[in-house]
């Protein structure tokens, strides 16, 4: 009867391990699970979130490039009225180059005042991308021109 004690103990023990390993594998499959679904859920909640920003994106995004569409095209108007002023501007002072220089060339000579404005006006003229006569003939023709003191000299 010893034996059959022995025997019943071993048995019970190895029944008691089973029922523990038995407990452990679903304890852990329960907990894989669990763990399964917590990750997919988090990964439905940032695909969500990401649809949302995307969302929200594309809701701020779209007025955007209708305002930038607007902004170029006011830019665009702006850049052409600017060119056309700039060649109003280079007209306006390639005649008032002339006009300086006819009223000294009159005159006989000119004065350091003329020479200041002739050469204020020239270079606003050349910065402006004019390039014409003015620069090939009307500069040279205003440097022959005496100065006044040079013309007094002269008995003028």
């Amino acid at each position: 009867m010893d034996w059959v004690k022995v025997l019943s103990l071993i048995f019970s023990g190895l029944s008691l391990l089973g029922v523990g390993y038995l407990f452990q594998y679903l304890w852990r499959t329960s907990l894989e699970k669990r763990k399964a679904k917590s990750e997919q859920a988090q990964q439905e909640a940032k695909k969500a979130r990401q649809d949302e920003t995307r969302e929200v994106f594309t809701e701020c995004i779209t007025p955007l490039n209708h305002r930038m569409d607007v902004i170029e095209n006011v830019l665009a108007d702006m850049k052409e009225s600017h060119d056309a002023q700039r060649i109003g501007i280079q007209a306006s002072l390639r005649n008032d180059i002339l006009f300086a220089y006819y009223d000294c060339a009159r005159k006989g000579y000119r004065t350091k005042d003329d020479s200041e404005n002739f050469w204020d006006m020239y270079n606003a003229y050349h910065q402006l991308g004019g390039n014409s006569f003015i620069d090939k003939d009307v500069t040279s023709w205003f440097r022959e021109l005496p100065s006044k003191e040079e013309f007094n000299r002269k008995g003028g």
